[in-house]
């Protein structure tokens, strides 16, 4: 196990000192991370998180293999559903929160499904980060001198 995880390892407690969340949007359409289906099984006990965005769960199973989308999904503990038109994520949605699959690829724009451990499935309206003060103050002007730099 040390060889998955050799910098909290070296660590007291085998731990993070500072907790590390590693956001990886389109994580099934970029290159494979060799061996990830084993690491996720120990991240947490190590302090370390991973957010991933997939489009869909058979992505997912293109990049990993059945075996290996599984073992990653059964080590997440929150999915968000955004919606979409793959059949076989809106059959795996469906038998989660108790719809029918037309339902579920229905799904409003700006709804989510939100799956957490321990927790029912929550329908939400999903974040408008555009509208959030903070991101209007501090990330907006930063991407509108990008935008006008690039010009």
């Amino acid at each position: 196990m040390s060889s998955r995880c050799p910098c909290a390892e070296e660590l007291p407690g085998s731990r993070l000192p500072i907790p590390l969340t590693a956001i990886c949007d389109d994580f099934a359409t970029g290159g494979q991370i060799p061996n990830f289906q084993h690491h996720i099984s120990i991240f947490r006990e190590k302090g370390i998180a991973v957010m991933m965005l997939v489009q869909s769960l058979s992505q997912l199973a293109a990049m990993y293999g059945n075996y290996g989308a599984v073992t990653i999904r059964d080590n997440t503990d929150n999915i968000v559903y955004l919606g979409g038109n793959d059949l076989d994520t809106a059959d795996q949605i469906s038998r989660r929160i108790n719809k029918p699959v037309d339902e579920v690829l229905a799904l409003p724009i700006g709804q989510e499904y939100l799956f957490r451990r321990g927790q029912k499935p929550l329908q939400l309206q999903r974040y408008q980060i555009y509208d959030d003060p903070l991101y209007q103050r501090e990330i907006l002007p930063n991407d509108v001198t990008r935008a006008q730099v690039m010009q």
